[in-house]
């Protein structure tokens, strides 16, 4: 026997004697449905939740990326932390003063070099004041120790330009190969350790003392290009047009800063006087 009822439907079955014992069987498909909402409803609440989490998540990283805000842990040891600063600023600053130290070993030695020989001009003068004899010639000051010609002179203040040249193509990829702090300073580590070896240099041979100004150029030419590897790093696109400019202003610092100084140093006897400019500029910096 069948009964149908709106949207119940009732299926009843009667047995023989013998098979009594089979239940009867029923089908409400409202109560269905209700089971199937009850078993999605909570995986369906489940996966709104983890959306949620996730989303916030992703919002989470974009502000930070965007803003840069995160503390620079990365490349500074413990005790050198600034909690309080943005990650930006700290590498702003220190490339600042990398500028101003490379730029302070690149021009000490223009200044220097006016205290290491004597001027053409007072040479020049002194052979035409003086009757010349063959028993008899110009012999510069004794404050002088070198006796180099201008072309000689033009050799050793132009030998760091002949390194200089050749790394900046390359440091590029040395920043991406071994990241942009390694290489920055660096470069300005063994560019400082040079500078002291130059008034030795000097006094021992001249080749020596061009040789040592080649690879001062070298490992001060990646500087620059490792510098741009940090801004793509640390810097964000709005503020690329700003800091690293301010960063690079202590290139001019450096020469406003070391040409009066070793002029001062040139007069004094501190350290036999223009090897000072070497000797504290190198220690300084490293």
């Amino acid at each position: 026997m069948v009964t149908r009822r709106e949207s119940t439907i009732l299926v009843t079955v009667n047995a023989s004697d013998e098979d009594q014992r089979l239940p009867q069987l029923s089908y409400d498909p409202d109560q269905q449905q209700q089971h199937q909402n009850e078993r999605i409803i909570p995986s369906t609440a489940e996966e709104v939740e983890q959306g949620a989490i996730t989303s916030a998540n992703e919002n989470e990283k974009t502000a930070k990326s965007t803003t840069n805000e995160y503390i620079a842990e990365s490349f500074l040891t413990d005790p050198l932390r600034c909690a309080a600063m943005p990650a930006r600023y700290v590498v702003a600053i220190w490339a600042f003063f990398g500028f101003l130290c490379l730029y302070a070993l690149r021009v000490n030695i223009s200044v220097a070099i006016v205290a290491m020989v004597p001027p053409q001009s007072a040479l020049n003068q002194s052979v035409r004041s003086c009757p010349v004899s063959n028993t008899s010639s110009p012999e510069p000051p004794s404050h002088y120790e070198f006796d180099w010609k201008p072309s000689t002179q033009g050799f050793v203040l132009g030998a760091f330009f002949y390194g200089y040249i050749l790394t900046q193509v390359i440091g590029g990829n040395l920043a991406e190969k071994f990241g942009g702090k390694w290489i920055f300073s660096g470069c300005i580590l063994i560019a400082s350790i040079l500078t002291l070896l130059t008034p030795l240099a000097a006094r021992a041979h001249l080749g020596l003392l061009i040789a040592i100004r080649v690879l001062i150029g070298l490992f001060s030419g990646p500087a620059f290009p490792s510098a741009a590897a940090l801004w793509g790093k640390w810097i964000p696109p709005s503020e690329r047009s700003t800091i690293p400019p301010v960063s690079q202003s202590g290139t001019n610092f450096g020469i406003i800063f070391t040409t009066p100084l070793v002029s001062f140093m040139n007069n004094s006897s501190f350290l036999g006087g223009w090897p000072s400019a070497f000797y504290v500029f190198g220690n300084k910096t490293v």
